[in-house]
């Protein structure tokens, strides 16, 4: 069981990295992207290449039903591309197109601007910092089985 102190820190990390979110995150729709689950299966696949359905539905926390019909309008956007496996063809692999990847990173540069914008009141030791304990805190949660996108 988690001490009163120990669960009052993480909480209180909590709401600063919660903080931090709401003011860099994605503040206009990103182009073809209309629903967060569409927004966290394109980072998803921004962030780990090709998957198919199964994997994606596993790592965005999702119903399979609900990535093939977030899939399909994101295909229909001309953002993923979706081909058959070759070694079982029951099985379809999603990627993202150069379309889907340029917006993906035109808007990781932007949410990069805008995290640099909110730190820049710490000093650059402290930013690294910062990004090594986030780093930490990742790895943690990951070998918990943790997902990085789950859709609430």
């Amino acid at each position: 069981m988690i001490d009163a102190k120990d669960a009052h820190d993480i909480i209180n990390t909590s709401l600063y990295f919660g903080e931090m979110l709401k003011k860099i995150s994605f503040t206009n729709k990103v182009d073809g992207i209309k629903t967060k689950t569409q927004l966290n299966l394109m980072l998803a696949l921004q962030f780990n290449g090709s998957m198919n359905m199964s994997e994606l539905s596993e790592i965005v926390n999702i119903a399979p039903e609900q990535t093939t019909r977030s899939i399909r309008s994101l295909r229909e956007a001309g953002l993923v591309e979706c081909t058959r496996n070759p070694e079982n063809q029951r099985k379809v692999i999603a990627r993202l197109t150069d379309k889907g990847r340029k917006i993906m990173d035109d808007d990781q540069k932007k949410l990069n601007e805008r995290l640099d914008g909110y730190l820049s009141k710490l000093n650059p030791k402290d930013v690294k910092n910062l990004a090594n304990l986030s780093r930490k805190i990742s790895s943690i949660f990951e070998r918990a089985g943790y997902k990085f996108c789950e859709d609430n």
